[in-house]
């Protein structure tokens, strides 16, 4: 009798859950030790183990929520020798590839209390197909769609990435759509942040004589990755995942091309184009190594079979495909990132991220020069510009969101955007101006002094910077407009330019100029950026200080006669450089002219 009641009890609250709510964000996972069983031959992933959850929020938790991919089926679900009453329900969110998750919410016969942890046994299965309904959905063509999730179990190639891409593993985050701005990336980066402490530990055991390759840390002894042997159920070979790097794994029919510093996965056909790709990786890292010291960690290149798949990247792993008619010099620049993650690495994406795309212009501009590597960045600026616009527009009182014409994003500051496009393509801006303003040798001492566990603080990479170089140059207002806040971009105009002819010295009758230049910034970023004077191929340039919705005034001296005149040289981001040039007059035209 009691039993019944008790039985009944637990359906009449979870059948009241959805009127009161589950806080999917009360909980943190302190720890997985899961073992995942994968079928190539069958497209399946069988997972079963345990994992604790400790209740982060302040109050107590009645029920808890467990979301692995919609693809996959909750089997069981217990605590201890009980099983408790749980219902399984889809769950709509674009943390997975399918736009969905199949949800457990388990009720608990007394609610877990603040700080209080829970070890839960858990048993869930299923296929992982190629599968890009979140980004089709919306709107994304379906071959575009595809290029991005690419993930599967596959019977000749399997490829899986973990959080953000396929939920193979329990998570419990809020309902997020890729329709609503940054709202997907903000909640993935938010839960790796409450859960970097976590521990995953997976025992993966598979079938058939395919290369596994993953980014955990090996812990048991079935075999090393990189074996070709057949793995069956037992033993299964154990890793520990970095829960904030996207734990992933691959299995595939590859030929290893194994180096000092580095590993290269490859098919068979594609062994010639591997070799190409280490050699070009081996390049990179001789420019790396003069800016971040010998490599810290080895890096590894696999290869993704379907050719029109988007490379990922995560730490020193690069998952890519391998095409035989990349220029050996673009390959360099490419691998110049991967690379600079065996060297450097921040828990910062602005600083490891930023870093890394720096080190790709400068490998540009060892191979061709300066206007090479400045326009390696460029490439990228007219995305940066229309995002920038993004995060400073606001509708007017009454205007809808179909009018506007920019749907906000809202700000993205460096220290905590979660959107690749600032934290990679505008923070690799960033270190670039930085060294054009304190010099390669202070860039290069920030970096040899930088220590992740000490950053801490969101002042820390601004005040080792400081004292990095000999200038000790005060770099407030910078990281205000650039890093701390998000100001949007600067927008230079050249407002007036007038030469003067400079009294000859005795003995030289050549002529010299001084160039007034007056460049306004009607954008809202503090900038330091070149002023140029050139006439015909010299030229000659100063650096100037421009704030935020001000005017400043550059002299540049110049040995002949001036013809123009150009505010910056593409050091500086910027949205409109059609009215950066100034053509100044003749000697036979008095008038100035633009």
């Amino acid at each position: 009798m009691f039993r019944s009641c008790r039985l009944w009890l637990a359906f009449f609250l979870l059948a009241a859950l959805p009127m009161f709510g589950v806080d999917r964000s009360a909980f943190t996972f302190t720890n997985y030790d899961l073992k995942a069983s994968v079928r190539p031959d069958q497209h399946a992933l069988d997972v079963e183990g345990t994992i604790r959850v400790r209740n982060d929020s302040a109050t107590p938790q009645s029920a808890i929520p467990l979301q692995v991919s919609s693809s996959l089926t909750w089997l069981r679900v217990s605590i201890g020798d009980e099983q408790p009453p749980w219902i399984s329900q889809t769950y709509t969110s674009d943390i997975d590839h399918t736009g969905a998750l199949s949800e457990a919410i388990i009720t608990l016969e007394k609610p877990l209390a603040p700080k209080a942890e829970l070890k839960i046994t858990v048993h869930y299965a299923g296929t992982i197909n190629r599968d890009s309904t979140r980004l089709t959905r919306i709107g994304t063509p379906q071959n575009v769609a595809e290029r991005s999730d690419w993930d599967q179990v596959g019977q000749n190639f399997t490829a899986v990435r973990g959080l953000g891409f396929v939920t193979w593993y329990p998570v419990s985050i809020e309902a997020v759509s890729l329709s609503n701005g940054n709202e997907v990336f903000d909640a993935i980066a938010a839960w790796k942040q409450k859960n970097t402490d976590s521990k995953l530990s997976v025992a993966i055991s598979w079938i058939d004589k395919l290369q596994p390759i993953t980014n955990g840390e090996q812990q048991g002894t079935g075999g090393g990755v990189g074996g070709s042997q057949t793995r069956i159920a037992s033993p299964a070979t154990s890793f520990e995942f970095n829960i904030a790097s996207t734990p992933t794994f691959v299995f595939g029919n590859l030929t290893v091309i194994d180096r000092p510093n580095l590993t290269v996965y490859a098919t068979a056909e594609h062994t010639s184009i591997a070799r190409d790709y280490t050699l070009a990786a081996e390049k990179a890292l001789i420019d790396v190594a003069q800016w971040f010291g010998e490599p810290r960690r080895k890096a590894a290149i696999v290869e993704l079979t379907d050719e029109d798949a988007l490379p990922f990247e995560v730490g020193p792993y690069l998952f890519t495909p391998m095409k035989k008619d990349v220029p050996p010099l673009a390959l360099e620049v490419a691998l110049a990132r991967t690379m600079t993650h065996t060297s450097f690495d921040s828990p910062r994406p602005w600083v490891r991220e930023g870093l890394a795309g720096f080190m790709q212009a400068l490998v540009r501009e060892r191979q061709q020069g300066r206007k090479a590597g400045l326009a390696y960045l460029n490439q990228f600026v007219n995305a940066l510009a229309v995002a920038a616009a993004q995060t400073q527009s606001t509708m007017k009182e009454g205007e809808s969101s179909s009018k506007s014409q920019l749907p906000s994003i809202g700000p993205q500051p460096l220290l905590s955007t979660n959107d690749e496009l600032f934290y990679r393509t505008k923070a690799a801006f960033v270190w670039s101006m930085l060294r054009d303003m304190l010099g390669d040798d202070a860039i290069k001492t920030f970096i040899s002094r930088y220590r992740p566990a000490d950053d801490k603080e969101g002042s820390y990479v601004q005040h080792l910077l400081e004292n990095a170089g000999t200038s000790h140059r005060d770099l407030e207002a910078f990281f205000d407009d650039w890093v701390y806040r998000d100001r949007g971009l600067p927008e230079f105009h050249i407002s007036a330019a007038f030469p003067r002819e400079l009294v000859p010295q005795s003995g030289n009758n050549k002529p010299n100029y001084v160039v007034a230049v007056t460049v306004e910034n009607t954008g809202n970023a503090w900038s330091e950026v070149p002023v140029v004077v050139r006439a015909g191929k010299d030229e000659r340039a100063v650096r100037l200080v421009v704030p935020a919705h001000s005017r400043a005034v550059a002299r540049v001296p110049f040995p002949a006669v001036p013809e123009e005149v150009i505010v910056n040289d593409g050091s500086v981001p910027e949205a409109d450089v059609s009215d950066n040039r100034f053509v100044l007059p003749s000697p036979a035209d008095k008038r100035l002219r633009k």
